[in-house]
């Protein structure tokens, strides 16, 4: 990228779309054979997983855990693949975007907070997901000829060395293309919502500055205007690239906050240690990604709003300033709605909506968990009660085990 200074996030997502060959910028024959090797990877896991499930038996049911996380890592795969032109794309709008060091060095300062917060939120983000791995690693191990991801093999796992292969397998597959993949597709996002978000910024400070020179309102005017149609199609083009996806992540997503709340209070609530280790994390990271999703749209949204109320802050009304009030007048007008981003065209991806989602899918779900085994608890004592009430009746019908029916009685 040329003009403009890479951020520490932009850094950390073009590495990892690197490492998977899914970077915009360097496409070449190592690219391409490093995104078949990743195609190939991800789908015969998860076809392998599908092929060892045995729904007869109970414990298998806890494996549907990892079929949506690796059918939305292998359309996630398919997404980078197939819109590398959209990225790159996007990837070269910012470039049209003013530069953070355009108002000196204070301006700058502030907006590099900006996307330094977005970079630690994406550690923060990395770092719950790597807590996720090494508990579920560290449980399988210990029990011994234990999977990362159960699948099927083509020899008897039983044995040390068909063990060790799949397991170095299933290690690989985890450090150098499930956790690249998901950085680099929740990163390129976060980096997108990032260098929309410090655009608007930096059209607020436009209009600070603006008043300091009378002398060029009509062309520091302009700019804005041109500035702030650049960073609203930036953000629509942003939105159609992801509205799909977004669906497909949320909606596997949830099913496996389902599942993970399923088999927490499968044996009784609370879960013990073993069940908080191996369902409680994957949920906490499945709940984090949403929030790091609704969080983004939702700052998209009141920004875009906030605008408005930032023209309205220039001093219009002032008699030398006749001429900014009908653009102002037409930047508020724009900015009365609030241009979001989507899921599926569904719903806006706004807090609101995750709170809705989370409480409709999740919340309920626990409710009638723990409120269900109350109410079992209730009803056995009571059909227990019942039954002695029956034994009574019956227990005079045969005086001969009147002793024996009193005592179990």
């Amino acid at each position: 990228m040329v003009g403009k200074e890479e951020s520490q996030l932009s850094q950390l997502i073009l590495f990892n779309l690197f490492v998977i060959g899914l970077n915009p910028w360097k496409c070449n024959r190592t690219a391409i054979f490093l995104r078949m090797f990743l195609l190939v990877d991800i789908t015969s896991l998860l076809i392998s997983t599908l092929v060892d499930l045995d729904w007869n038996i109970t414990e298998d049911v806890s494996r549907v855990l990892l079929i949506p996380g690796m059918f939305v890592g292998t359309c996630k795969c398919l997404f980078l693949i197939f819109k590398q032109k959209k990225m790159k794309m996007l990837l070269q709008g910012t470039e049209l975007l003013w530069n953070v060091n355009m108002f000196g060095a204070e301006v700058e300062d502030k907006m590099r907070k900006h996307q330094k917060f977005a970079y630690k939120y994406m550690g923060f983000y990395v770092y719950a997901g790597f807590a996720s791995v090494f508990f579920n690693l560290a449980r399988d191990l210990w029990d011994g000829y234990e999977l990362i991801i159960p699948c099927y093999t083509l020899c008897d796992i039983t044995t040390t060395s068909c063990y060790d292969i799949y397991m170095i397998w299933q290690i690989i597959f985890c450090l150098i293309h499930a956790i690249p993949l998901t950085m680099g597709f929740d990163g390129f996002f976060l980096h997108m919502i990032t260098e929309c978000y410090v655009g608007i910024e930096m059209i607020k400070v436009g209009f600070e500055k603006m008043l300091k020179d009378p002398e060029r309102f009509d062309t520091e005017m302009n700019e804005i205007i041109i500035q702030h149609n650049l960073v609203l199609q930036f953000v629509k083009e942003t939105n159609e690239l992801f509205v799909y996806i977004l669906l497909l992540q949320f909606a596997c997503s949830l099913i496996s906050q389902m599942f993970c709340l399923f088999m927490l209070t499968l044996d009784g609530f609370p879960p013990d240690i073993d069940k908080l280790s191996t369902y409680g994390t994957p949920y906490l990271v499945f709940i984090l990604q949403l929030l790091l999703y609704c969080s983004a749209g939702n700052l998209i949204m009141v920004q875009t709003l906030s605008l408005g109320d930032a023209a309205y802050g220039v001093q219009w009304y002032k008699k030398h300033y006749i001429k900014l009030r009908k653009p102002l007048a037409t930047i508020i007008l724009r900015s009365q709605r609030a241009e979001t981003m989507s899921i599926g065209n569904i719903a806006p991806l706004t807090l609101e909506t995750y709170l809705n989602i989370t409480l409709i899918f999740c919340g309920i779900p626990l409710t009638m968990g723990f409120d269900g085994i109350f109410l079992h608890m209730i009803t056995e004592c009571y059909i227990g009660i019942e039954m002695m009430k029956v034994g009574f009746e019956k227990m005079f019908k045969d005086p001969k085990l009147l002793d024996l029916d009193i005592k179990d009685t």
